[in-house]
């Protein structure tokens, strides 16, 4: 997705409720269709786990809670 590598165009530190959002637009972008692929889920984690900044200490929790949300 070209959408993704903008993401990258800036040199900025993502916060935690900035990655939070992220994931759950891009978890609701990937359900359109009604089902998250694993090609889908892979690129999802690997380009929130790319970005600069913070990052959740307990990945299984922030998962939970942005499903939350």
């Amino acid at each position: 997705m070209e959408i993704l590598s903008d993401l990258f165009k800036e040199k900025i530190k993502w916060t935690e409720n900035e990655l939070s959002a992220l994931l759950y637009i891009l978890t609701y972008q990937a359900k359109i269709d009604g089902n998250i692929d694993e090609e889908e889920s892979k690129l999802i984690w690997n380009t929130i786990d790319a970005l600069p900044g913070e990052k959740p200490a307990n990945w299984d929790v922030f998962t939970k809670n942005t499903s939350n949300k």
